[in-house]
């Protein structure tokens, strides 16, 4: 019986939603049809002054006005970069500020956060850079062992000896046109994170962007640990 009830309930769903199904337990909350784009700005207009990301290691706190202003700015840089809605934005990093306002911005704009595990060697971020056709990267210049831009130099053989804040060709990553990297210096080939934060002058193409965007697009792919072979991308 439970069985027949489930059935009808997806196929009522799936009449209803262009053959998408939704089945939700039973609960006090109903599901809202939002994207992680909308229920942010929610939540920067209902509770404005309250702290919504608390960094004790970088001694930083932002409110949920703070992050919706951040995040607007940011997506905003990150197609005036290129980028288009749909295409992989990969991050790999730390936990940190800036991994959260990309999360948030890349959803705003309608990219798929492709998340990496920051302990990942040369091979694996090779690896998964071109498994999902990553377009464009936020990483560190270092973390912890990890040497991200020195690792990049040898996927990207003349990366080093590019401009800063310049578009990428590589015959093996087709698809890869930028490095954004948080730091203060200027390396060769990159962009640096704060630039592409305050790059846009307007936001008009992103509110044009989100008018499209809906809670079935893709927002994240994640890979699975890889111990019983290559790591496989998960979307969300």
């Amino acid at each position: 019986r439970r069985l027949a009830l489930l059935s009808q309930i997806m196929e009522l769903n799936s009449s209803q939603a262009g053959g998408l199904s939704y089945f939700h337990n039973p609960g006090t909350e109903p599901l809202r049809y939002l994207t992680i784009g909308q229920l942010a700005t929610g939540a920067a207009g209902r509770w404005p002054d309250t702290d919504v990301f608390v960094s004790v290691q970088h001694d930083t706190r932002l409110t949920f006005s703070q992050v919706e202003q951040q995040a607007n700015k940011l997506a905003a840089g990150f197609l005036d970069l290129g980028l288009e809605p749909g295409d992989r934005l990969g991050i790999c990093s730390p936990n940190s500020t800036q991994w959260f306002l990309t999360a948030v911005a890349a959803a705003k704009a309608g990219l798929v956060l492709v998340s990496m595990n920051p302990a990942y060697m040369r091979d694996e971020l090779e690896y998964c850079l071109q498994k999902v056709a990553v377009r464009a990267l936020v990483t560190d210049e270092t973390y912890k062992i990890q040497q991200y831009y020195k690792m990049l130099c040898e996927i990207v053989p003349d990366l080093s000896e590019l401009p800063q804040s310049t578009k990428l060709s590589c015959s093996k990553l087709p698809n890869f046109s930028a490095i954004i990297v948080n730091s203060e210096k200027n390396l060769p080939g990159t962009f640096r994170f704060c630039d592409v934060l305050e790059s846009a002058g307007s936001l008009q193409k992103l509110y044009e962007v989100q008018k499209r965007l809906r809670p079935e697009h893709y927002a994240n792919i994640q890979f699975t640990s890889g111990t019983t072979g290559k790591p496989k991308a998960v979307p969300l």
